[in-house]
């Protein structure tokens, strides 16, 4: 229940079960203000815990007060703060001014003050333009998994209910959308793009290449604010894929690649040519600016000519260089063998849409590889795979040339690599598997560009071994790990948190484990939404003992 003031909102609830909706209105010019004519932002909060939705609060053991915080996130500037005692049942937010890139944060808090659960709306901006903003914010237990809610009717009731978000299935001919091997990326105004993937056979090591039962073409768009998932190309009007907004091919194994102002490419991948998998050489361009039809399209020249690679490649990287607009495209598996792996790499100039008319040389083939881009748009390629054999040199990339560097202490391929902040050219490679049956490692390594070899120690170990590793850097500069497995038997449905305390410590990290995912989830898509929180979609898991790519999402709150 709510009453609306020119200062601000009271907040009406009951219990430990808090039943929100808030009004916040902008600055008043007068007390006379009518606030039927003033913006408003509704904020309605629904949980998880204990294992199913709640249309309201969840209620947490020790929970004594509720506080709603709105900040930019970006400064870290905090405009309106409130704490509630829930005993109480009733409290008022200060009036919010009109004010760009903010989000209001919700915790729920114990007496000693510590936070047990949290959620937050995506960055947002409220403006006097607006007529109104709505949003939904899940709150779940700080350092958990959960379901990601979406609003569904109940068959049996045909009610609404909170269910957990799955992909798109409107006009699909295929009654199974889970993949590995897609890609997702965030767009500016908080959704997730993904793009592609394929639902693997049982039956291929952690390190191997699967065989798949479906490929997929689609782009589809995930919406934060409602949890649901939809098909570029679904068409309302008719009710069927128009055909336009979609991948000229199925492929998995590509790469997505963010370009600015909502644009990105993909590049390459594997799609299907009879019963076998080959890598394609297409360059596709999303412009989620165009008009709809006109979104997802090959790259063309200016003579309408496609614009494609010299060679179809696989499991290569893709880094943007914004220094000079160039996306540079590093090894893969090409066509002449499903193990041998590419010793090039090329250039696509973002900028004219064009690709060079030759390649240029490696210091090594390498496929599986991690690309890490340096501040001053280097780029160093580490480990991967070639012919089956696990590869322990690096090097780097500036302009259209490689530069040999140090080797790692041990080969790898599937591991996490990045440069720890406020750690200039420190490359930390971190897990990843030492051979293709998907023996992993725990350990971790570090090396500076053109300061020779890495340097590891025997006590330098994650808790535990992992491969297929993807990471999310927070704005503290803690690194979290997601997924990865051992051999196939181990698949880790937990996070690493590691916090860099520098080489002079017996221990550079200090490694904690946290988490435990609704699935197991090896090879999913990882991406750090607007609202701070993560969101983890697909990945294989075992789905009533039999292994399958899943269909849908959930989200960790860090």
């Amino acid at each position: 229940r709510i009453r609306i003031y020119s200062g601000g909102i009271v907040v009406k609830y009951l219990t430990t079960k808090l039943i929100l909706t808030l009004f916040l209105l902008g600055a008043f010019s007068s007390c006379e203000d009518d606030p039927n004519d003033l913006p408003k932002l509704k904020i309605n909060i629904f949980g998880y815990a204990s294992g199913e939705f709640t249309p309201s609060l969840p209620t947490f053991d020790d929970a004594a007060k509720l506080s709603l915080k709105i900040s930019d996130p970006q400064t870290g500037a905090i405009t309106s703060e409130k704490v509630f005692d829930i005993a109480k049942g009733s409290g008022q937010l200060p009036a919010l001014d009109f004010a760009e890139n903010i989000r209001l944060n919700v915790d729920v808090v114990d007496g000693a003050g510590v936070v047990l659960a949290s959620g937050a709306t995506p960055i947002f901006d409220f403006t006097p333009e607006l007529s109104a903003r709505d949003f939904r914010v899940q709150v779940q237990r700080v350092k958990t998994f959960a379901p990601y809610g979406s609003v569904v009717i109940d068959r049996a009731t045909n009610g609404r209910k909170y269910d957990q978000s799955v992909f798109d299935y409107r006009s699909e001919s295929k009654s199974w959308l889970g993949r590995i091997g897609h890609q997702s990326a965030l767009l500016s105004d908080g959704r997730v793009l993904v793009v592609g993937g394929g639902d693997p056979i049982a039956g291929s090591s952690a390190g191997g290449t699967p065989s798949f039962r479906n490929l997929y073409d689609d782009v589809q768009i995930f919406d934060p604010e409602t949890g649901y998932f939809s098909n570029l190309d679904y068409n309302d009007a008719t009710g069927e894929r128009a055909g336009t907004e979609k991948l000229s091919a199925p492929v998995v194994f590509h790469t997505l690649s963010a370009i600015g102002d909502d644009r990105f490419i993909v590049v390459g991948g594997y799609t299907k040519k009879v019963d076998q998998l080959r890598p394609v050489n297409t360059i596709h361009v999303i412009d989620m600016n165009k008009p709809v039809g006109e979104r997802v399209k090959l790259m063309l020249a200016n003579d309408g000519s496609s614009v494609t690679l010299l060679r179809g490649r696989a499991y290569h990287s893709a880094t943007y260089r914004a220094s000079d607009k160039k996306l540079i495209i590093a090894g893969g598996i090409g066509p002449a063998s499903t193990t041998e792996a590419l010793k090039t790499f090329e250039i696509i100039d973002v900028e004219t849409q064009s690709a060079g008319e030759d390649t240029f040389d490696l210091q090594a083939p390498r496929a599986r590889h991690a690309a890490t881009l340096l501040a001053d748009g280097t780029i160093w390629l580490s480990g991967g795979l070639h012919e089956d054999n696990v590869i322990r040199t690096t090097e780097s990339i500036s302009g259209d040339s490689s530069t040999e560097e140090g080797k790692m202490e041990i080969g790898r391929f599937g591991h996490a690599a990045f440069i720890p902040k406020g750690n200039v050219g420190l490359l930390t490679v971190v897990g990843g598997f030492t051979n293709t049956d998907g023996t992993a490692t725990s350990t971790y390594e570090f090396a500076k560009l053109g300061r020779g070899d890495f340097s590891s120690d025997t006590s330098w170990n994650l808790p535990d071994k992992r491969g297929g590793i993807d990471f999310i850097e927070l704005a503290n500069g803690e690194v979290l790990l997601f997924g990865g497995a051992n051999k196939g038997e181990d698949t880790r449905d937990d996070v690493v948190r590691l916090n860099f305390k520098g080489l002079a410590e017996s221990s550079p990290f200090e490694t904690a484990t946290e988490g435990k995912g609704i699935d197991e989830r090896f090879q999913p898509s990882v991406t750090m939404l607007t609202s701070g929180r993560i969101l983890v979609i697909g990945g294989s898991s075992l789905l009533d003992g039999n292994a399958a790519a899943l269909d849908s999402a959930e989200v960790y709150n860090p």
